[in-house]
């Protein structure tokens, strides 16, 4: 009865915190129930009753080292907390029998006291224990005082030990803000929100983890539904399994509260736990590529189970069946196979492959110049150097790798093609590693799919395939190339050795005793699993115990032996190979028998060359292709032609209609073009695909080709190349910012003092370009500007290290920069800046084909800052772009060169019905209102461009610009309606537009300005002699896009007096022989009613007929007669033809058309009387030359320069009686020119 007395006593005494209430108390009540799940009270009883044996009276044990600081595995301080957590628990636990025991609580508070009391406090290197481990054991015990029968941890104490809570990093920078680590610390903020019932704590916490459950741009969940993590490196396991953990927990705390997550928040998280979490373990384990460096920590590789339940416990409850299958198969208690379905998943934002089946599992990592290699830190992963280098898990069971790490010989991982080294290179802690090429990914329909690694790392280069289908895995090396002084080996396998290993030479099958041997194999088998060689190859097989221990890859474990039997399957290719290759396929699930009778005739290696690779699957009908390069490939009566290098998957091969899926590895191009033409498709078909862009870049999209689809044609030589950057972040000066990373958003340019400057690096792969190009432009969108960007210039940098990372890079760690580019003017908000990058990129082609630029402000100023358009922007035409246009090909030339027919600009408003046709500029501006917008239009007249043109520009000069031109964009656009006149246009009567044909920024005064139209043109051109003379006629509208007074210019309009600023279109291609092939062409009038039309060739070839067109005002053209041509002929031929158009003057064209359609025009000839009286000179000239006809004809004449040679210089058309050539560009030699409906034509010498 005393004791009873002194108890109670004591309690009255001991202050104590009230209870929670409301949906603290929701929220504290799951966090206590979550802690005392699963506890095995007897086991707890014991562990309370040793430590209560072993505590000393004020509250530390002996065996506790309290000043080890220890970054690894094992800080023995925390020690102290877990032991503290164990007694709470026992305290809190209505099953113990210290359930309410006043020792177990004094004990608890004794620790606690000791803690607090230590003069020295116990410190860490690694920033984890502060900032999560130890937080959260304290909340922990803290909640579990809560709950016991009696009074817990005196308010004074409970406070103490709250602010020890908060000594630790925060979640508001890195590495506490990083996704899984986030979710640790939210979680023992949340703890402390429920102690001190803060609920604008809890609410941040919990919005500060909803803001992760969406798909990130960096680390996170990625759009593929995988985990990045460090840097963009694969961590499904590891950080993504803490993930998983951290917002289960959470999610479970607060799920029906005013905390809760929202139903999308959850469909982000769900994505990620059933199409990526569940998705990478077969039975009762999972890949070792998604650990991490983890997997260098004993026992660690199982599938876990928990976190399964704990997700499905947060999830719909539509998911359920499917958690629980998943649940089933990593505890045991159903196969590994139970409800697996064949599929194929690429992801495509971690470079990792997984293919199912129900009776085995394939998986392979790789590395990009996008992605990061397996890292290094806290002394682990001490041999990990080659864990991301195309890297193969093959598992029927599950285990074959188990526990193997520490024995593994490192430098035969599974799937590699590496040099073997002895000692591996230890990369720095935490350092982000990405690879060192672009061309890395793959392409899936959902069940099959084909994935390629383009290595060029370790002085050694390969091209490697892996092509898979439903019972193998056909796995392609080629090129494989190195300079490295060890041998370059390819592994098969290197797995614990279970069981037989049973081989073939084709002839003779035997089952190996234990040993290393070099042998000649047809096949090869162990524990479920095949190696089938199609060509007997030379092999290297090892069968026997390895021997290693867990601190040769973990210096936090363990350095006594560890021996296990391992079977290990590799190709030696030798020291410096030179495109050597290799070809095996992978039979998994097949027994040693099956192997014996196993035939390869479904399966066809096509090609496997280090430009395409190929697998036919007759069984499936379809092709799996990896195109290296833009090419075509032909085999089996089939070509399939794309214009970029992509990865495919072919299905119905040998149908009428094909279904094509396909994914660009290098995740820069925007569109593929793919051609297929086979027997059923004789004339080759095209798909043309808009590629995925943004955060879908290097997904698959697919298509069908049949004989509907398009005639496939073939790219310009020239075509321009866009690029999109691969990665772009900006970096901030300052003790704060210098270590933080900004990968997303906008990207920020400033200089200012320290801590607010600000520099843009941008990444752009070269790998798409030609070997030979033009020129370079790289182009950028400026979002927002501040009131003074005008004041500074931006100034451009080749950085020459590209090994950075997008979510990796820092003010600390940037790279420096090279050489400089060139610089521009700071612009307004809206407006894009252009740059001239020729050099730069020519220099990086030579060499890594990446480009990394740095750009900079360079006049200090708070109000000078300015943010670029990222990657990120979900316009593509806003996005970091660089255009390139390549080395016009040789054996092309200038065919003509065009001024319009006519041209002028239009005003609005009440200028609305005025004509500006006779103006010498055209004036483009928009304005606040129409009255002081304009527009110009232009009309060419298409009808003597050669279908030999290859290229065509528009060109304009721009001999004035207002300040603010370089901030606006001109737009040009095809009108539907060509009969204006130029003396007839104004605003109020000007042609509608359809087509937008490109965009041009806003140049400058005294610049020429350009637009590539060559694809539209060819359009317009359509079908020889399908075109009517109004056909011919085209009309471009040109506007500005940017409201601004300043943004006005003017064009130089046809009428100008130096002919070289006149609007042009400028036509190149094949060269045309039009004005030799055509001996003469003339026209004479007979009589009142009749002319006679005469022409000459000196050769034909293929000409199918001529057809004649008169006019009576040169514009609209019909049918006079078709003369049939002489097909091919050497010799001289004479064509004659009389024609009646009656009385007043008449125009005609000829047009000769070859059988296939294509056709050629030549000049106008105009009938009006007896021949001028004709004078040119100076002759000889250096320069300009005059033509003239002495009188003023009747109707248009068109007046051409030709080169001896047959290429159009120049060409005039008007209604006037002189016409002036400048000829001073042009090189020495003998000229033509020619008068429309003379047969004569005039020699003058350049000299």
């Amino acid at each position: 009865m005393k004791n009873l007395f002194l108890l109670c006593c004591l309690l009255i005494a001991i202050p104590a915190f009230p209870q929670a209430t409301g949906e603290f108390k929701t929220v504290m009540d799951r966090i206590f129930n979550g802690v005392q799940a699963g506890t095995n009270v007897t086991s707890l009883d014991a562990s309370a009753t040793s430590l209560l044996a072993s505590v000393q009276a004020d509250g530390h044990w002996t065996d506790v080292d309290y000043t080890n600081a220890n970054n690894g595995s094992g800080w023995l301080p925390g020690t102290h907390f877990s032991r503290m957590i164990t007694l709470a628990k026992a305290f809190s636990n209505t099953g113990s029998t210290y359930y309410g025991d006043s020792t177990v609580r004094q004990t608890v508070v004794n620790t606690m006291n000791y803690w607090l009391g230590l003069s020295s406090k116990p410190t860490s290197t690694n920033w984890f224990y502060y900032g999560i481990t130890l937080p959260k054991d304290i909340g922990n015990a803290l909640i579990c005082m809560r709950y016991g029968p009696i009074a817990g941890v005196p308010s004074s104490v409970e406070t103490q030990m709250i602010t020890w809570m908060t000594k630790g990093y925060t979640y508001n920078s890195s590495p506490g803000s990083d996704n899984s680590n986030l979710t640790d610390i939210a979680q023992h903020y949340i703890m402390r929100a429920c102690l001190t019932e803060n609920g604008t704590l809890l609410a941040e916490a919990s919005s500060k983890v909803a803001s992760y459950l969406s798909v990130q741009s960096g680390e996170g969940i990625q759009a593929d539904n995988s985990f990045a993590a460090h840097g963009q490196q694969l961590y499904v396991y590891g950080y993504g399994r803490e993930f998983i953990s951290g917002v289960t927990n959470i999610g479970a705390y607060v799920l029906g509260t005013s905390y809760a997550f929202t139903s999308a928040q959850i469909a982000a998280f769900s994505n990620y736990a059933r199409k990526g979490f569940i998705k990478v373990s077969r039975g009762r384990y999972s890949d070792f590529n998604v650990f991490g460096r983890s997997i260098t920590r004993p026992n660690s590789g199982g599938a876990d189970a928990g976190m399964v339940d704990k997700s499905k416990g947060i999830d719909l409850s539509g998911y359920a069946a499917e958690y629980d299958a998943a649940a089933a198969r990593f505890r045991g208690t159903q196969p590994a196979s139970y409800q697996v379905s064949p599929e194929h998943l690429h992801y495509w934002r971690t470079d990792y492959t997984v293919h199912h089946r129900p009776g085995y599992m394939f998986g392979l990592r790789a590395v990009s110049t996008r992605t990061a290699k397996s890292e290094s830190g806290n002394g682990e992963n001490l041999k990990g150097y080659y864990l991301t280098e195309g890297v193969n898990y093959i598992a029927t069971n599950g285990d074959e790798y188990f526990g193997i790490y520490p024995v593994w010989d490192w430098n035969k991982l599974p799937g590699i093609t590496v040099p073997e080294i002895t000692t591996y290179p230890v990369r720095s802690s935490w350092g982000v590693n990405p690879g060192t090429q672009s061309f890395v990914g793959g392409v899936t329909d959902g069940i099959y799919g084909v994935s390629a690694y383009q290595m060029n790392d370790y002085s050694t280069q390969a091209r490697k395939g892996w092509f898979f289908f439903d019972d193998e895995v056909v796995c392609l090396g080629a090129g494989i190339t190195s300079t490295a002084s060890q041998a370059i080996n390819t592994t098969l396998n290197q797995c614990l050795l279970s069981g037989d290993v049973t081989v073939s030479d084709g002839t003779t099958t035997s089952t190996l005793a234990s040993g290393d041997r070099t042998s000649s194999l047809k096949w090869a088998w162990h524990n479920q699993v095949g190696y089938y060689f199609p060509d007997v190859t030379s092999v290297r097989l090892s069968n026997q115990t390895q021997t290693g221990s867990w601190a040769g890859i973990n210096s936090g474990y363990s350095s006594d032996a560890v021996s296990k039997d391992v079977f290990k399957l590799w190709i030696n290719h030798g020291t410096a190979p030179s495109n050597a290759s290799y070809a095996y396929v992978v039979l998994p699930g097949k027994s040693a028998t099956d192997m014996g009778t196993w035939t390869s005739t479904h399966l066809s290696i096509l090609s496997n060359t280090s430009t395409v690779q190929v697998v036919r699957n007759s069984t499936l009908n379809m092709w799996q292709v990896i195109f290296y390069a833009a090419g075509s490939f032909t085999a089996e009566g089939m070509t399939v032609k794309v214009d970029k290098p992509c990865t495919l998957v072919l299905k119905n091969v040998g149908g009428s209609e094909l279904t094509v899926f396909a994914a660009d590895p290098n995740q820069s191009a925007l569109k593929l073009k793919v051609g297929i033409q086979s027997a059923l498709l004789p004339t080759m078909k095209e798909l043309s695909l808009t590629l995925p862009t943004g955060l879908l870049a290097g997904s698959s999209i697919s298509g069908v080709i049949n004989s509907s689809s398009p005639d496939y044609t073939e790219p310009p030589a020239d075509a321009p190349v866009t690029l999109e950057a691969v990665a772009d972040a900006y970096v901030r000066d300052g003790a704060s910012y210098q270590n933080v990373n900004y990968p997303t958003g906008t990207l920020t340019i400033k200089n200012d003092g320290v801590g607010y400057k600000r520099e843009v690096y941008m990444k752009f792969d070269l790998s798409g370009v030609p070997a030979e190009i033009d020129s370079a432009i790289l182009k950028i969108r400026v979002n927002n500007a501040n009131t003074t960007v005008t004041s500074t210039r931006w100034e451009f940098y080749d950085v020459a290290d590209n090994s950075w990372t997008e979510t990796g890079i820092t003010w600390a760690n940037r790279p420096l920069p090279g050489g400089k580019i060139g610089e521009v003017q700071g612009a307004i908000a809206g407006s894009y800046v252009t740059l001239r990058i020729t050099n730069a990129v020519r220099a990086r082609l030579v060499k890594d084909k990446l480009l990394t630029l740095r750009i900079s402000s360079t006049v200090v100023g708070s109000t000078t800052d300015a943010q670029f358009t990222s990657r990120e922007s979900t316009s593509a035409v806003q996005r970091p772009q660089i255009t390139v246009y390549p080395k016009l090909a040789s054996s092309w030339v200038e065919l003509t060169r065009l001024n319009p027919v006519a041209d002028a600009y239009v005003q609005g408003g009440t200028n609305a019905s005025t004509n500006y046709g006779a103006q010498t500029v055209l004036t483009i501006k928009k304005d606040g209102s129409e009255s002081t917008t304009r527009e110009v239009y232009l009309k060419f007249d298409l009808a003597s461009v050669p279908t030999t043109q290859k290229k065509t520009l528009l060109q304009l000069y721009v001999p004035y610009a207002g300040s603010a031109v370089p901030s606006t964009t001109w737009e040009f656009y095809e009108a539907t309606d060509n009969t204006w006149t130029e003396t007839g246009l104004t605003w109020a009567n000007k042609p509608a537009v359809s087509l937008k044909l490109g965009e041009i920024l806003g140049t400058p005064s005294g610049n020429y300005v350009t637009l590539d139209i060559s694809e539209w043109v060819r359009t317009k051109l359509g079908a020889a002699g399908g075109r009517t003379a109004a056909e011919n006629f085209v009309t471009f509208k040109v506007i500005s896009t940017l409201t601004n007074s300043s943004a006005d210019a003017q064009f130089s309009a046809r009428e100008n007096g130096n002919t070289a600023f006149r609007p042009q279109l400028i036509v190149s291609g094949t060269e045309s022989t039009l004005p030799v092939s055509l001996v003469s062409w003339t026209a004479r009038r007979i009589d009142d009613a009749s002319v006679e039309l005469r022409w000459t060739t000196a050769s034909e070839k293929n000409n199918a007929h001529f057809r004649l067109e008169r006019s009576t005002d040169a514009r609209s053209f019909e049918q006079a007669a078709i003369i049939d041509g002489n097909g091919t002929s050497t010799e001289r031929l004479n064509y004659r033809f009389v024609d009646s158009p009656g009385s007043g003057i008449v125009y005609y064209r000829l047009q000769q058309v070859d059988y296939d359609g294509a056709r050629t025009s030549y000049a106008v000839l105009s009938v009006a009387g007896t021949e001028p009286e004709v004078t040119v000179g100076p002759n000889p000239t250096s320069g300009r030359v005059r033509l003239d006809l002495k009188r003023e004809p009747v109707g248009a004449v068109t007046v051409g320069v030709y080169h001896i040679g047959g290429q159009t210089i120049q060409t005039q058309t008007g209604q006037k009686s002189v016409f002036d050539f400048d000829l001073g560009t042009q090189p020495k030699g003998v000229y033509l020119l020619r008068v429309s409906g003379m047969e004569k034509a005039f020699r003058v010498v350049v000299e």
